[in-house]
């Protein structure tokens, strides 16, 4: 299972984590404050494979395994 630190997560439209994932599991949700923002990331655990592609990229290091 994976979860997702806010405190760390930059919140970006084009998160690289998300572009990483190969079955599309990480689902923007909201619009953000700003345009290039979305409110958070969910992990969509039906289709998640658990590859971990997402937390080996994400420049934040936001992506967490629990």
């Amino acid at each position: 299972m994976l979860e997702i630190d806010y405190n760390k997560c930059d919140r970006l439209r084009g998160c690289s984590a998300a572009k990483a994932c190969p079955v599309e599991a990480m689902i923007p949700v909201g619009k953000g404050f700003l345009p290039w923002k979305v409110e958070r990331w969910e992990f969509d655990e039906q289709k998640c494979i658990g590859c971990n592609k997402c937390v080996k990229v994400c420049p934040q290091q936001a992506i967490i395994v629990k």
